[in-house]
């Protein structure tokens, strides 16, 4: 109601009161794509840098990384996925996440890049996350 009347400040207010109780990820989506709407990037980077804080999960990241490439930031997205293999370590062996990976250095013609990393996949996954089917 308060975004229809043009309050923005007001409905940013209400959304970090509601972000302190740590929401499900519907929340904080609902979160970005108001501040996406108004335009402030700036913020939405916040927001999904306080969300994978919250959630420091591959999809998280991958979710940081989908929104800085379709803001046409490819650099800012591939250090995501960086940052996710780095900061996760192990638990950024996921198959899904790579595949991911791979395709947005495929999208952006860095061939040579996207080749190391389905080796690297290859030859590190564990064989049993490499069973999923997506």
């Amino acid at each position: 109601m308060e975004e229809m009347l043009g309050e923005n400040d007001r409905v940013r207010a209400i959304f970090k009161d509601w972000m302190t109780w740590v929401p499900p990820e519907n929340a904080w989506n609902a979160y970005l794509k108001f501040e996406e709407r108004v335009g402030t990037l700036d913020l939405c980077r916040a927001i999904l840098e306080l969300f994978i804080d919250h959630f420091p999960t591959p999809a998280s990241y991958l979710k940081a990384a989908k929104f800085e490439e379709s803001h046409r930031n490819r650099d800012q997205a591939r250090l995501f996925y960086e940052r996710a293999l780095a900061e996760l370590g192990p638990k950024a062996f996921d198959e899904y996440f790579f595949i991911q990976f791979t395709k947005f250095e495929l999208r952006h013609k860095e061939y040579d890049r996207a080749k190391i990393l389905f080796k690297y996949a290859l030859d590190n996954i564990p064989k049993d996350k490499s069973q999923r089917l997506y």
